[in-house]
């Protein structure tokens, strides 16, 4: 199975979705304020999973790390966890084993919705692979 790394390789964009996305993360769209100004994806797993589930498809992950609910992707059968790096990760490939989610009501979230709005700001987001 392929790693977010050969991911990258292959599709190349992920390197540049993250940095999009540390411009965009904040403690507005952190869960609970959790937000850290020196890893700034900490308490963004939630809405990064649910933004690229809309921006790749695939599946959403959830798990526990570190004793802390966690979210990542599936995307094309390959792992993919854009936050892993609050965890002591990559900041591209899962450190925890989950399942996939799947709540429908997870799409009406206030953080992901600004935070889907200020990706729609620094990339042009608005088409579904």
């Amino acid at each position: 199975m392929m790693d977010a790394m050969e991911l990258e390789y292959k599709y190349g964009e992920l390197t540049d979705l993250r940095k999009q996305m540390e411009q965009v993360w904040a403690k507005d769209t952190a869960y609970k304020n959790m937000w850290n100004p020196k890893i700034p994806s900490t308490g963004h797993c939630f809405v990064t999973a649910l933004w690229l589930n809309w921006y790749f498809g695939g599946d959403i992950i959830r798990g526990r790390v570190e004793g802390e609910s966690h979210y990542w992707n599936i995307i094309n059968d390959i792992p993919v966890a854009l936050t892993s790096d609050q965890f002591g990760g990559d900041g591209y490939n899962p450190v925890g084993e989950g399942r996939k989610c799947t709540h429908a009501v997870l799409w009406g979230n206030e953080r992901y919705l600004l935070f889907k709005e200020r990706m729609s700001n620094v990339k042009d987001c608005n088409r579904n692979l």
